[in-house]
């Protein structure tokens, strides 16, 4: 018999724990439900290729590719080369964690970093999720930047937070939050954007009721949200595909933030999708346009599409991303 692992903590039911295998099933019976549904084949657009100019900025962001042994390096690689082939001018990769599956994997950051360079992206941004977190000798050896650190191009700020504790939700230590809180505050003249590997609770994204899949004592930055504006935060973490609702959410409380749910590039059963989003920022343009790339189908998912308004415009003399020092 089949039971949803209930279980009572703090006054409030939750989903506990969250396994793989619980993970597949659930997604699995969304996945049947959609087919018999709105999500069909017919949603997709016409393939075509897609051309990042000098005045248009153009974000590759994606999570979750945790490979759990070689015979599923397919999946990521089969998104590097529709991103070689279709996609082209496309400036910066942003990867929110989860690199690798399990701890002691050179051989998978490796591969990554080989496969990786097929894309054609020149310029590349990660942090450690919570399975790259178990073993973060072996991420620092391949990843030298800090565990948070940001980082500009043009006028638009993104804030890079990892995972800093082996276990299934996000832990961001008091200090780091001070940092990006300091960062948040006296950058209200930039677009800003945060990248995590889980989400806030407060996002009201598909999982943010499950305590597994978003950020311990996520209310602080919620908080700052309420005060100061943040753009975009970007997350991962939950590998549900595109056709679940609830991937993306602006909410109205939060100043407007855009949350987003990257993490579906890889399939983890049947009917799964290799999935990630595009970021487009035009110069002048106080718009940012994401798009959800189906990348086994080379196309865009039609209905998806969103524009999001920023606080400010896009300004950008073509320069590339800086790592800023800490």
């Amino acid at each position: 018999m089949f039971r949803l692992p209930w279980r009572r903590k703090n006054g409030s039911w939750y989903v506990f724990p969250i396994t793989t295998n619980f993970r597949r099933a659930l997604l699995v019976l969304l996945a049947v439900a959609c087919v018999f549904t709105a999500c069909d084949k017919s949603r997709l657009l016409p393939g075509k290729n897609f051309s990042g100019t000098e005045s248009t900025l153009v974000m590759w962001v994606h999570s979750d590719i945790q490979p759990h042994t070689p015979s599923q390096y397919w999946h990521y690689e089969t998104a590097v080369k529709d991103m070689a082939r279709h996609l082209t001018g496309v400036t910066m990769a942003i990867v929110a964690g989860d690199i690798v599956q399990f701890s002691k994997s050179p051989q998978d950051y490796e591969w990554f970093l080989k496969t990786r360079e097929g894309a054609r992206v020149p310029y590349w941004f990660e942090i450690a999720g919570n399975h790259d977190a178990k073993d973060f000798p072996t991420f620092q050896k391949y990843f030298t930047r800090p565990l948070h650190y940001a980082v500009t191009v043009g006028n638009i700020l993104i804030v890079l937070m990892s995972d800093e504790q082996n276990s299934p939700d996000t832990d961001i230590s008091p200090l780091t939050f001070e940092w990006w809180k300091n960062l948040v505050v006296n950058n209200q003249d930039r677009i800003l954007i945060t990248v995590t590997h889980a989400h806030l609770k407060e996002s009201n994204l598909a999982a943010s009721s499950i305590y597994t899949m978003i950020i311990k004592d996520g209310e602080r930055f919620a908080e700052v949200l309420k005060k100061y504006r943040v753009d975009v935060w970007i997350s991962g973490h939950t590998h549900m595909p595109y056709y679940v609702p609830g991937r993306t959410n602006a909410v109205p409380e939060l100043n407007g933030t855009l949350f987003m749910d990257v993490a579906s590039i890889k399939k983890d059963f049947f009917l799964d999708t290799i999935d990630s989003r595009i970021l487009i920022f035009e110069r002048g343009s106080n718009v940012m346009k994401m798009r959800v790339r189906d990348h086994e189908k080379h196309q865009f998912v039609q209905g998806l599409d969103v524009n999001h308004p920023l606080g400010r415009a896009f300004d950008w003399d073509g320069s590339p991303p800086v790592v800023l020092e800490q």
